[in-house]
């Protein structure tokens, strides 16, 4: 069962033979104003418009519950280098009211096999919605 997705190539999805999931969804929004210094008077504030907004997430793959753990890295990995702009869908709802990009991937690379296989990883990931013109 698909759970959601990054764009077309990254699916969250959750069956008996594969568990790929995101965990500690966050999603983050805030106001621009511009401070006003006026002589002998409290200082003003006017609104100018919001900042973009962020949301980060954390992902743990596991060679054990049907994943490659290290092939799905890349697919992030890959997204971001080459600057993608992905509708993010979580459920049946697309967050945000434009696309976004992956700013950062940090990961941790936990478990190998004898042969040097990745077996299991955490990664927390954090977009930055791709406003238009």
């Amino acid at each position: 069962m698909v759970i959601g997705s990054l764009g077309n190539d990254i699916v969250f999805e959750v069956s008996k033979n594969t568990v790929k999931t995101l965990n500690g969804l966050k999603w983050s929004s805030s106001a621009k104003y511009a401070e006003i210094d006026r002589y002998l008077k409290d200082d003003l504030i006017e609104f100018q418009g919001c900042e973009l907004e962020s949301i980060s997430f954390n992902v743990k793959l596991n060679a054990s519950l049907g994943v490659d753990p290290l092939k799905e890295y890349v697919k992030f990995l890959t997204a971001m280098r080459n600057g993608e702009a992905m509708r993010f869908v979580v459920g049946w709802k697309a967050y945000g009211k434009n696309k976004w990009v992956i700013e950062s991937l940090s990961n941790n690379l936990e478990n190998y096999d004898q042969k040097g296989n990745l077996l299991y990883c955490t990664f927390d990931v954090t977009l930055k919605e791709y406003a238009t013109r």
